[in-house]
């Protein structure tokens, strides 16, 4: 994936900001039929998922620091046990 230290570590921290001691995991997202996405999702596993104010402004955040690359925002709570955190999990980088 290409994320300098320094983005990864922005994202990070501006997702603790909001939510401590979750788990983040960066993924490229697969397509219907299997194939992996061109599209970035950002995995966020928290005690509480993000408010639609928070996803908003995280995502202006991450847009400015990613140089205009948009990036979609996922929240779901730990006890969340949906295949989609589980690819999540398997497939992406965490941060």
């Amino acid at each position: 994936m290409s994320f300098s230290e320094v983005q990864r570590v922005f994202i990070k921290e501006k997702v603790t900001a909001s939510l401590p001691g979750s788990k983040i995991y960066l993924f490229y997202s697969c397509g219907r039929d299997g194939s992996q996405s061109k599209e970035t999702e950002l995995m966020i596993i928290g005690e509480r998922e993000l408010t639609l104010t928070e996803k908003n402004e995280l995502r202006s955040s991450l847009w400015r620091i990613l140089g205009g690359k948009n990036i979609n925002i996922i929240s779901h709570r730990s006890d969340c046990e949906s295949s989609y955190v589980k690819y999540a999990q398997a497939e992406g980088i965490r941060l």
